[in-house]
């Protein structure tokens, strides 16, 4: 199942020309949270950071995030809230899914230090 989420970082990466990004924010230019995690992480992490705004195939492509996540036991309440971010290894591997707002500086550091 890591294999279609993995799928959805290639699509993402081919689609958008990215390169050595570490943090990909799927959310909703609606939706306040995401509002606040697009400015934290575009003042922190700048260069680490790409956002997907959820609308058209980029829809596609988080429900296909948030389908495997429901498929391996995720309540759907959290499956397919946004912002969810992928946090990436320095090889371009998804190595976790933060769900939520979380704008804690020390928290993202610790997460992009440990994937290396």
């Amino acid at each position: 199942m890591i294999q279609r989420i993995q799928q959805v970082v290639g699509n993402v990466n081919s689609t958008y020309g990215l390169a050595n990004v570490k943090l990909i924010m799927f959310g909703s230019k609606t939706c306040p949270h995401c509002q606040k995690m697009n400015e934290f992480f575009t003042t922190e992490f700048r260069e680490e950071y790409f956002p997907v705004w959820v609308s058209g195939e980029n829809l596609t492509w988080f429900v296909e995030i948030a389908s495997v996540e429901y498929e391996v036991g995720l309540p759907e309440q959290y499956s397919y809230a946004v912002p969810q971010t992928l946090v990436l290894d320095k090889n371009g591997l998804v190595k976790a899914i933060v769900i939520g707002e979380i704008v804690d500086k020390k928290f993202w550091a610790a997460m992009l230090e440990s994937m290396g």
